[in-house]
C-alpha cells in the first residue's frame, strides 16, 4: 500500500502537473499542425508518410522517460534536502 501512496503522492507532486501539463499541451500543438506545417518534409524526407509516426514515437518515449524518472524519485529514500546540493 506505501508503493501506491507513494507513486500517487509523485504524480501528484506539483513537478510531475507541470510535466504531464507541458507534454500534453506540445503534443496536442505538434499534431494539430503537423499536417500543415510538416507536409513538406513528408515528400521530401525519406521516410515520407512515416515522419509524424516517428515524432510521435520520440513524444512519447520522452514522456516515458519522464514518468519512469518520476516514479524513480519516488521510490528513491533522500536523507538529505535536493535543494541544498
Amino acid at each position: 500500500m506505501n508503493i501506491l501512496k507513494n507513486i500517487e503522492s509523485k504524480l501528484n507532486s506539483s513537478v510531475g502537473t507541470y510535466i504531464f501539463y507541458l507534454l500534453s499541451v506540445f503534443a496536442f500543438a505538434f499534431f494539430k499542425g503537423a499536417d500543415w506545417a510538416y507536409g513538406w518534409i513528408a515528400e521530401i524526407y525519406p521516410l515520407g508518410e512515416n515522419f509524424i509516426k516517428l515524432m510521435f514515437a520520440i513524444i512519447i518515449s520522452c514522456a516515458v522517460v519522464g514518468i519512469i524518472y518520476l516514479l524513480m524519485q519516488g521510490f528513491k529514500k533522500f536523507n538529505d534536502n535536493i535543494a541544498i546540493r
